[in-house]
This record gives C-alpha cells, structure tokens and sequence, in this order.
C-alpha cells in the first residue's frame, strides 16, 4: 500500500513539473518547482538601435529650425550615427517614446566619441518632451557629458538638482571610442530608492541612490534617448554599439497587469524552499513536489521496519 502512495504521489510530482511551465508567468521558466526570471530582455542592440531610435534635428535657439542632418555610415556591428558636427546652435537627440523608468531595471550600453569644443552631450529619460540642451530636463532625469569649459559627468534630476557629479574626463578628444554603461535600477521592497550607475571605459564614474523616485515616476513623461548640443563653439559626437537591454520585475515578484507583484511563496516547512506558485493551487502542487522528493530521497520500504 505505502509503494502504491509511493508511486501515485511521484506521478503527481512529474505531471506538475511537466505543466510548470504553463504556471510561470511571461519572462519566467519552470526550474524544479521554482518560477526563475529569464534572462535580461533585449529592446535593441547594435544591429536595430539606428532603426529603432527616431530622430529631433533642431536648433535649440530656434526650435523646429533644422541646423545640422545627423549621418550614418558603416556597416553592422559598428553603424554609427554622426549627431553633432561643426554647426552652431544644434541640438540633435536620438530617441524613443516608452516607458523605460516603469521598469525594474534597464542597462542602456554604447560607445561614444567626441570631440573638445561646446557644449556637451546628454542621456535623458522620463521627459515629457525632447530636451533641446543639457539642462533642458524637461521633467525626466538627465546624464549629462560636459564638454565646455570644466569637463564633468554629472546626474540631475528633473529640477536640475545635481545628485552626482564626476570629473573623469578621459572620454573626451582622444580620438578613441570610449564604451558608456548607464544603469538604473529599481529598490527591490522600497519603491521611493532608485540607483543610477554610470561606468565609462572601466571606471565606475557614478554610483548612487536617489530618493524619492517613487513620486518622479509616477508623474514622469515617456521621451528618452541620447543627444548633443553646440552653441557659439561647436564638437563632433558620434554614437555606435547601442543596446538596450531591461528586466521588468525583481528576484521574488511576478509580472502582472498592475505591474510587479511579490509572488506567493510557500512557508510550509514541508515544501521546498524558493517555490513560487501563480495559482491558487500552488500550495498543494509546491507540497506534492516536496513530499515526492522526500519519498524519493528516503522510500517508505527499509525504514522503520517497512517492506514492498
């Protein structure tokens, strides 16, 4: 009889973990009797950004007014596009209209090459429209490239409130391309912490927490992408290999249509640790697979004097 159990409960153990799948929400796949998070999404990378991506060509003095058509050349891996040149008064962004800053966490990569001159180029997100310059937020927060004058790397809020500021200033006028990483990531249980971490070449130039994100997330805007401005001095700026990779929701939470939810875990003592469920089910399912595993590590015959 107790064989029997045995069998019966290990069947039910195997159809569970051969329908897990269908259990795990989108971005997520059945490891054991564990929903894991897949890995990273792509948005675009190198061979799509310059497709993807449209295209403000301004004068920032005059908006609307066309100073300067940003060229693209080469081919796949290494298609660049040209976004400033030695035009005064130009402002040129490339960008996209979405949501980036809903999600837990996005990593925007490229390699950029620039110039000395004026003024400065700049990443820009969660503003309600293209900025026209480097302090233009528009309501988003801005990494800005200093080229002017003092040459800094700086991160603002979208009241020009300075939360980081570097002096590193090796990416500028070395005739090389330099490799920028800008991530921005989500406090996984306090949703008012944001970390900015912005890497150029292998220098981690900044690296903090922002409070209050949950309140300027809320009422941000969906422009963001990357550009350059010239005023009376003018620079070249380039930009290639650019990826945009994200996750929607942490280790632990489920995607959901409002977002991301903490999952159901299982504090059952007799379920396996880390077992996660979507369904209401999920309780039963998670102790069928804990105690089929037990069985199998320890079967009811030769212990206690059992038998077959």
């Amino acid at each position: 009889m107790r064989a029997v159990l045995y069998c019966l409960l290990l069947l039910k153990y195997w159809a569970w973990n051969a329908s897990a799948q269908s259990q795990c929400p989108t971005g997520y796949a059945s490891v054991g009797n564990t929903c894991t998070r897949l890995v990273e999404r792509t948005f675009f990378d190198e061979t799509t950004y310059y497709s993807m991506l449209s295209r403000l060509q301004s004068s920032y003095s005059s908006p609307g007014t066309l100073r300067y058509t940003m060229v693209q050349s080469g081919s796949d891996p290494n298609v660049q596009i040209q976004i400033l040149t030695s035009t005064t008064t130009t402002s040129n962004n490339l960008y996209f209209r979405s949501r980036i800053q809903d999600y837990y966490t996005f990593t925007l990569q490229f390699e950029m090459y620039c110039t000395s001159g004026a003024d400065a180029a700049y990443f820009f997100v969660g503003s309600n429209d293209n900025p026209l310059f480097e302090s233009d937020t528009k309501g988003g927060y801005i990494v800005r490239f200093q080229v002017y004058s003092s040459r800094y790397i700086r991160l603002q809020d979208s009241s020009l409130n300075d939360k980081s500021t570097s002096s590193y200033a090796s990416w500028n006028n070395d005739g090389n391309w330099h490799p920028v990483t800008i991530k921005y990531t989500k406090h996984a249980w306090d949703n008012t912490l944001i970390n900015w971490k912005v890497v150029v070449d292998t220098t981690t130039v900044i690296n903090v927490n922002v409070t209050d994100a949950a309140a300027w997330v809320a009422s941000s805007g969906n422009f963001w992408g990357f550009g350059g401005r010239t005023g009376g001095g003018t620079m070249s700026l380039y930009v290639r290999k650019m990826k945009l990779t994200f996750e929607p929701c942490p280790d632990g939470f489920v995607m959901t249509t409002n977002g991301c939810s903490i999952a159901q875990q299982n504090i059952n003592n007799d379920c396996k640790e880390g077992a996660y469920s979507t369904t209401g089910k999920g309780l039963y399912l998670n102790s069928y697979a804990a105690l089929a595993e037990l069985l199998v590590a320890r079967p009811p015959w030769g212990v206690h004097g059992l038998s077959r």
